[in-house]
């Protein structure tokens, strides 16, 4: 999918989102280079395709801002998009 939308034209920017205090813990058991290891996919891919890559997980480490353990809730989306969008695109 990278490579076709690259081919198109388009400026991709992929992004690894906020984790939540959940996820966070589940992740306290990997070092540091085994978490880079889960991350070098991202950035490979984005290297490969001239993308954007933004590691954005530590974005929030406020419970209050999710509104499950996958997702921000849309009063801290709206707060913190503005600098996803520059880290992105400008």
């Amino acid at each position: 999918m990278l490579t076709k939308l690259e081919s198109k034209g388009a400026n991709i920017c992929m992004v690894t989102f906020p984790l939540s205090p959940d996820y966070e813990a589940a992740l306290e058991s990997l070092n540091d280079a085994e978490r880079a290891e889960l991350l070098a996919f991202f950035q490979i891919q984005a290297k490969r395709t001239g993308a954007r890559y933004v590691n954005w997980d530590n974005a929030t480490e406020r419970l209050s801002d999710f509104r499950d353990t996958d997702h921000l809730n849309g009063e801290a989306a709206k707060r913190l998009s503005p600098d996803l969008m520059a880290r992105c695109f400008e």
